[in-house]
């Protein structure tokens, strides 16, 4: 599912296009609708109210076909389903050619090898491999 539409029971899914669109405010700019917990404002009624279920209300939209795990963004659904379904790992060490899903866990794995420590503790000046 790519977006919830105006109620809980009813989902709609929209094109990229559309989703961009939907979020568009009024040409004169304005945002008159309020959320009532955070200080965000849109510029349509119905923007607010998906704002709220997805934000707010903690409500999962994105289904795994594969597991039924269930994710508040898409995106959230289809890193999960390359990491655990497709089991896709494309930064490869040179070292040891142990392979990761993820840049940042191949970056820190590098320095592992590289003694690179990039970062310095702001209270005792010790170099880190971490941030």
């Amino acid at each position: 599912m790519n977006l919830l539409n105006l109620s809980l029971n009813k989902v709609m899914l929209l094109n990229p296009k559309q989703k961009d669109n939907f979020c568009l405010p009024y040409p004169t700019g304005e945002r008159p609708y309020n959320c009532g917990v955070c200080e965000k404002s849109f510029a349509r009624r119905s923007a607010l109210r998906i704002h709220r279920l997805t934000i707010h209300e903690d409500v999962k939209s994105y289904l795994c076909p594969e597991c039924g795990s269930a994710f508040k963004a898409n995106s959230a659904l289809i890193d999960h389903r390359k990491r655990v379904h497709l089991k896709v790992k494309p930064h490869v060490c040179e070292y040891c050619k142990k392979d990761f899903f993820s840049k940042k866990d191949y970056v820190e794995h590098h320095r592992t090898h590289t003694g690179e420590k990039p970062y310095e503790c702001q209270v005792s000046n010790l170099d880190l491999n971490t941030g």
